[in-house]
Parts: structure tokens; C-alpha cells; sequence
């Protein structure tokens, strides 16, 4: 029926612009040298609630501590099974990256916490952006129970200006031709695939249409690129629904992840209907 391919074309069409609109309209901005980082939206902060309260204090307290020179404080907060003569002399080199003046209010990059029957876990990854620089701080607290204080049970720092880390920003204007290359088909073969399947659904004198679909939206294999190294990385056994994706963590750090796929079931459809005629 004319009507269920239709409903199916306009289901596949929002799939298509939900996975590619988003990532495509934040690569843009970023190439334009735009802030697109943020607090991960609303809904997931709902689904997986992120720190609050003393938990986010907790949490935040190493920092604080290690910013205002509180060495002895935050040797206090460390957990029992880490080794503070081992620990003291990391954080003196920590303290040495953090910049001076009040730090901003963090950006929360990620977080999870764990009950079992050890007690409970939290970490959370944090970014502080100064004028000047940006430090990234990973803590991860523990308790054997609800009443017992947060320990600290790993805290690590890292530090570096916005100079240096323009490396990370995706601009395939200072990419090498290879890197070019992977952001245009990228791009490309999306929109081969979901054009593909809008002829399979649409198209006059198409058989087996049904089968014809999932096959036509389903990439082959993997080809990844870091998009700030252009180091690529391959994956045969692998598949993909548009055949590419785009991934980015939302840290200042880290670059951009692109990835394409073969379009393999999108290329025979179009190979055996030319032979049709």
C-alpha cells in the first residue's frame, strides 16, 4: 500500500536528520571555531540524574582543595588503600598546572555511580575553563555505606591552553587530503544510503522491496578517523545503519571521531537495477 511505503519513507527521513542533523550542525559550528560543549541535554540528565548536593561536593572538593594548596586536606579525603607517600609528590606536580584566581563554575563531562555490595562509587569527569587554559579533572569517591564520608579513591588533572588545544577542534581546512577525503564521505555516503532508500520505498517497479530496505540502509565494515591526528583505524567484521557516524565526547581534549562504512547493499541495488534497465 501506497500510504505504509509513504509513512516508512518519512520514518526513515527523521531517523536520518535525528543521527545527522545534530553532529552535522555542531562539526559546522566547531569548524567555525564555536564553543559547542555543554551539559549533556535534559533528558538523559533525567534518565541517569547527574551529582547534587554533598555528592557534587564531594566530588568537587579534591579540586577545590588541591586549587587553594589544602594538600594536607585532600591527603586527608584519600581512601585507605591508596598510597599517600606515592601520592604526595603527584599532587605538588598537579597543583603546579591548575591556574591562579577563583575557578569557574565546572562543566560535568560525565558521571555514573555504582551500589554494590562493597558499598557505593562515584566518578565524574569535570572541565574548568579559564581565560587561559582549561583543566580537565577525573575524581572517583567511595563509601562501604550511606553513612560513612566520601574517600577519595583516584583524582587525576590535566592542564593545557587553548592554543594547544586547538589541535583537538575539528577544521578540515588544516587536514591533509586523506582527512578531506574521510569527511566527505562522511557526509556522502549518508546521504547515498538514505537517497537509496527513498527510491527502494518510492520507486516505480522496485521488487522485494521489503527485503531490498534494511539492506540498502546498512553499511559494511568500518573505516575510523581521529579527525585532529587523521589516524585511521579499520574494522571489517562491523556494521553501520547510514553507513557513517560522528562521535565527539564533548571535551575540549578530544577530537573528533568520524567513521564510514561500505554501502554495500545500497551499491547492488543500483548495480542490478541499471542491469534491468
Amino acid at each position: 500500500m501506497v500510504w505504509v511505503r509513504r509513512f516508512f519513507a518519512l520514518l526513515v527521513s527523521a531517523l536520518f536528520l535525528t543521527m545527522f542533523g545534530g553532529a552535522a550542525v555542531m562539526l559546522v559550528q566547531s569548524a567555525n571555531g564555536r564553543d559547542v560543549a555543554g551539559d549533556p541535554p535534559q533528558w538523559l540528565q533525567n534518565l541517569v540524574p547527574p551529582p547534587s548536593g554533598a555528592d557534587a561536593a564531594a566530588l568537587k572538593a579534591p579540586y577545590e582543595d588541591l586549587r587553594a594548596g589544602r594538600t594536607e586536606a585532600l591527603t586527608a579525603r584519600l581512601a585507605d588503600n591508596v598510597d599517600r607517600q606515592a601520592a604526595e609528590p603527584q599532587l605538588a606536580a598537579m597543583r603546579a598546572l591548575v591556574p591562579p584566581g577563583p575557578a569557574p563554575e565546572p562543566r560535568r563531562m560525565s558521571w555514573n555511580r555504582f551500589t554494590g555490595t562493597d558499598g557505593e562509587r562515584m566518578s565524574v569527569i569535570y572541565e574548568y575553563h579559564y581565560p587561559e587554559r582549561v583543566v580537565r579533572t577525573e575524581t572517583t569517591i567511595s563509601r562501604p555505606n550511606a553513612k560513612a564520608p566520601w574517600k577519595v579513591e583516584g583524582f587525576f588533572l590535566r592542564s593545557a591552553t587553548h592554543k594547544e588545544l586547538e589541535a583537538a577542534r575539528f577544521n578540515p581546512a588544516t587536514m591533509p587530503p586523506q582527512g578531506q577525503v574521510m569527511v566527505g564521505l562522511t557526509a556522502l555516503v549518508p546521504l547515498f544510503m538514505w537517497a537509496t532508500a527513498m527510491v527502494v520505498l518510492l520507486g516505480s517497479g522496485v521488487r522485494r522491496r521489503w527485503l531490498w530496505l534494511p539492506v540498502v540502509l546498512v553499511g559494511v565494515g568500518k573505516l575510523s578517523m581521529n579527525a585532529a591526528t587523521c589516524a585511521f583505524g579499520f574494522w571489517p567484521i562491523s556494521l553501520q545503519l547510514f553507513g557513517a557516524s560522528a562521535f565527539w565526547s564533548g571535551s575540549a581534549f578530544d577530537a573528533w571521531m568520524l567513521a564510514v562504512s561500505l554501502p554495500l547493499g545500497a551499491i547492488v541495488f543500483w548495480v542490478r537495477r541499471m542491469q534491468r534497465g
